[in-house]
């Protein structure tokens, strides 16, 4: 463990692979955060045994035996009908209540590349699958509802409004990498892509055709780039290296002011013996960066293969630099979907329906055994890939064939 300077949430972690195999209104009180050393010990859990059960509370009066399942969880997280074999791996709107998901046919990234994938769109009512692709599609933003971008392994797509007064989707070949693995927009006139491991921007400055970003440091040999994001301030990337014998190396966590066209890029993160992929990453307001990786094992089969999450947050001083606490978790569950409205109002999903809530002093655990959802023994088999939400309180968590949402309050 690496530690610049703890944080709560941090530590909060720790309890979280122990209450996860706890019932689903389990919950960690951080009064006192208790401080991790390099030999505290961070206790495994099951994912097959951490997913929210069927309580006796849910079964019917004849015998207790059938289990009434709800369609609506306590936090206010409802199923809505996904169209069938599709996992939603990304999740984006702009905030007038119609929101856009990309799919694919698999959860199991080297199959999903050459599946066919589909962009959904959600109008307040009902899912609409709005455009195919010939292969799967996990990464969509936008600068407005109206100008949108998708990508996934045939590259990048823009979904503008066009004669026809409709979003029409089309590839933009003016990108000349093959897979799409992250897209974020600052606004209509700059967007940033990873595409095969590296940084690729869109603005004035090139024309509005897409180009490898000229202000990105460049990563050591055996090094790739795996996300972008970023808040009204700041741009941050993420990535990492692996050595030769395929041991994996240093993560790398950037940062750059967003007003000047070619601001300046600091290091903000390195940390040996992670994944170089981020499963994710999302700045949560006013100013914490969140980010979460995973080693080892196959992510979608379980076996005997031991799983390592590392969970990252790191928050900003008043001069802008940040302090980043990173702690490596002993779980089987994959983590996978991070999204915050503020810094006491943060989700993080993951494998087997496991969605926790972080409300500035503790871990809550959502109730997701819901009606519509693949429940096998109790157990969700579900697993969350995205998470997004807006300034009002609207709430989407979405995955393999699921799409929850938690309305705004009026």
């Amino acid at each position: 463990m690496r530690t610049l300077a703890l944080l709560p949430p941090i530590a909060a972690l720790a309890a979280w692979a122990a209450l996860s195999c706890a019932a689903d209104d389990a919950t960690t009180e951080l009064s006192s955060p208790p401080t991790l050393g390099d030999d505290a010990a961070i206790p495994p859990s099951n994912a097959r045994d951490a997913a929210p059960p069927l309580g006796d509370a849910d079964a019917e009066a004849d015998g207790g035996e059938t289990p009434v399942i709800p369609e609506c969880s306590p936090e206010g997280l409802c199923v809505t009908v996904v169209p069938a074999g599709l996992t939603l791996r990304q999740i984006w709107g702009a905030g007038d209540g119609v929101v856009w998901a990309v799919t694919t046919e698999s959860e199991r990234d080297e199959v999903a590349q050459t599946k066919p994938g589909s962009i959904l769109r959600w109008d307040g009512t009902a899912w609409t699958s709005v455009f195919s692709t010939a292969k799967g599609l996990t990464s969509i933003a936008g600068a407005s509802g109206n100008d949108l971008w998708a990508g996934g392994t045939e590259g990048i797509f823009h979904g503008v409004v066009g004669a026809s007064g409709q979003l029409e989707w089309n590839l933009d070949t003016s990108l000349p990498a093959g897979r799409v693995t992250s897209i974020w927009c600052a606004d209509a006139n700059r967007t940033w892509a990873v595409a095969d491991g590296a940084i690729y921007r869109r603005d004035a400055l090139g024309g509005g055709a897409w180009r490898l970003d000229p202000t990105i440091p460049t990563l050591p040999m055996n090094a790739a780039y795996a996300r972008v994001w970023g808040s009204p301030s700041a741009l941050f990337v993420a990535g990492g290296r692996f050595e030769p014998a395929e041991v994996f190396g240093a993560q790398i966590l950037w940062r750059s002011s967003l007003p000047g066209a070619d601001g300046t890029w600091h290091p903000i993160l390195e940390q040996m013996d992670l994944k170089p992929s981020f499963s994710a990453a999302a700045f949560v307001p006013p100013a914490s960066v969140w980010a979460l990786s995973t080693q080892g094992g196959t992510p979608e089969f379980w076996g005997d293969n031991l799983v390592t999450n590392a969970f990252v947050v790191g928050r900003a001083n008043p001069n802008g630099e940040y302090a980043i606490t990173s702690e490596r978790l002993g779980a089987t569950d994959i983590l996978r979907a991070v999204w915050g409205r503020s810094e006491s109002d943060v989700w993080i999903g993951g494998s087997y329906g496991q969605l926790r809530h972080w409300n500035g002093t503790r871990f809550d655990t959502a109730r997701t055994a819901l009606r519509g959802l693949d429940i096998q023994d109790g157990i969700v088999q579900n697993g969350f890939h995205s998470i997004w939400g807006d300034a009002d309180g609207d709430l989407w968590v979405v995955g393999r064939e699921v799409a929850l949402h938690r309305k705004a309050s009026p």
